[in-house]
């Protein structure tokens, strides 16, 4: 077999670049966990990122500007790629199931999501010896090196100063698109039960239309309606910065609040902070259709609030409304509605979004 030790004596070449583009991930999955929530899957906007960095390395004539380009991101010098350009990597890259277990790799490294990498790998590791000629024990170096390539990707498409920021956005996507039922799981695992009921979040009024809860990590006091929705604080009531209420219509109408902290450059610029958050939002939402960005007052605190559409995980296009407001503290609290482009209880699910805003009151 003509592959064998060729792959991966080209891939160890390429091995200190995926070092350096790994030391870049630190800072990404700091802020992810920072966030107190585990993702469960690939963001809509990191998958899109990731696979068109997989085109380009399909891509059968040299992409070389961008590749060049990569280098110097990463103040490397610079490598031929002739590795990719293996028919028997090829071959092994054109299977999709391939290509989404190296996506959700590369995701792991960039943002900490949860992968069970000892089944990822074994799958992958199989599938190139298969594929390639090469002993299984060879293609550690190959899926590292394209897992780096993915990566490199996905941090070179995003400007230098925003990277903090997208982790912090990429990992709010998650819980824009799907609820925190896994989170909340693994909370009763841990001992739920045992927990103190009422210590971080508890309701303190409650009528036949509204209830309302004080949330002591957020410092806040805010209201709901209780018609047609169930809210769900058992993220909260464990101390974690996370509640979703959830419209009886199913998971494809949801308001989340968050609580998260802000990376250390924007403490004292907000207005850096709004300006890169719109930024990275406004550059994906306008794919899709038209940007609303605006300034908005939460109980006499200026926050920004972005309105359009983005690509959900599996119902389509969805529309998105994301607040964020500055809890003091180094805090931040975001509300994000989503829902279905085509909901048919549009205006009921607005409202409720505007009677929490109205009514958060803020510990003074």
């Amino acid at each position: 077999m003509t592959y064998e030790a060729d792959l991966s004596v080209l891939a160890s070449a390429l091995q200190p670049l995926a070092k350096s583009i790994y030391a870049q991930c630190a800072r990404l999955r700091a802020e992810r966990k920072a966030g107190l929530v585990p993702a469960t899957c690939l963001p809509s906007i990191m998958d899109d990122l990731l696979s068109e960095t997989m085109k380009r390395i399909h891509q059968r004539k040299d992409a070389s500007d961008w590749w060049r380009n990569l280098f110097v991101q990463f103040q490397h010098s610079f490598i031929a790629p002739d590795f990719l350009k293996k028919p028997a990597l090829r071959k092994w890259l054109n299977h999709r199931q391939v290509t989404e277990n190296l996506k959700l790799l590369a995701s792991a490294r960039i943002i900490g999501t949860d992968v069970d990498e000892f089944t990822v790998r074994e799958y992958l590791a199989e599938s190139y010896a298969e594929i390639t000629g090469e002993a299984q024990q060879l293609s550690s170096g190959p899926i590292d090196v394209v897992v780096a390539i993915l990566v490199a990707g996905y941090l070179t498409s995003i400007p230098t100063e925003q990277r903090a920021v997208a982790g912090m956005v990429q990992s709010g996507t998650v819980r824009i698109i799907e609820a925190v039922e896994s989170l909340e799981e693994s909370i009763v695992g841990q001992g739920y039960a045992n927990r103190t009921p009422g210590l971080f979040i508890r309701s303190t009024q409650e009528d036949e239309e509204l209830v309302e809860y004080h949330w002591k990590q957020a410092n806040l006091w805010f209201r709901f309606p209780k018609q047609g929705w169930a809210i769900s604080t058992k993220a909260a009531e464990a101390g974690l910065g996370d509640m979703t209420l959830e419209h009886i219509s199913g998971k494809d109408a949801q308001i989340q609040l968050h609580v998260s902290i802000l990376d250390e450059k924007y403490r004292r610029n907000w207005e850096k902070f709004q300006t890169n958050t719109t930024d990275l939002w406004e550059g994906t939402i306008s794919q899709f259709g038209s940007v609303e960005n605006r300034e908005i007052f939460v109980d006499g605190r200026s926050g920004f609030r972005i309105a359009g559409k983005i690509k959900g995980q599996e119902h389509g296009l969805k529309k998105v409304d994301l607040i964020y407001v500055p809890l003091g503290d180094n805090r931040l609290l975001e509300i994000h509605l989503t829902r279905n482009t085509q909901h048919k209880k549009e205006s009921e699910l607005e409202k409720a979004l505007e009677l929490i805003l109205s009514t958060v009151k803020f510990e003074r």
